[in-house]
């Protein structure tokens, strides 16, 4: 292997490593979770459930009665289930943007086991990186473990 070998870079590989370059420049350092223990009905742990199909999204949240639903965007760059799962756990993540007191965790249910892979991995292909990435961001600047 060379580790001077030069490598062939895109658009969205820049994006994707300057994205990370900046986090790691205002980053605290190694993180690890307060608690693997996520209690459901605790006060700092909010609940949600999403569903997708080919035509909408379901986000659910139990604890704060609320429920919403939204047709998907006619001009999505994939059109596969999974991408729709993924943008509605994506959704989930940035209603954390628009509650009063913000969680200290998460806990999301979803019936797409390449999503919970996804999220815990934080490992995606490229057409899914924007939703990870974003997810991500919201995570990070609110100091909510998912």
């Amino acid at each position: 292997m060379d580790a001077f070998a030069c490598l062939h870079v895109n658009n969205d590989i820049i994006h994707e490593l300057l994205w990370l370059a900046s986090h790691v420049e205002w980053s605290l350092g190694l993180m690890f979770y307060k608690s693997l223990n996520f209690s459901p009905g605790s006060e700092e742990v909010v609940v949600a459930y999403t569903d997708a199909s080919g035509v909408g999204l379901g986000l659910w949240f139990p604890d704060e009665d609320f429920a919403c639903q939204c047709s998907l965007p006619n001009n999505c760059l994939t059109a596969t289930i999974f991408w729709a799962e993924a943008l509605a756990v994506c959704s989930v993540i940035h209603a954390i943007e628009t509650m009063n007191e913000k969680p200290q965790r998460m806990l999301i249910y979803t019936d797409n086991s390449n999503v919970v892979a996804m999220f815990n991995s934080l490992h995606a292909h490229p057409p899914y990186n924007t939703i990870l990435l974003s997810a991500i961001d919201v995570l990070l600047t609110h100091d909510v473990d998912l």
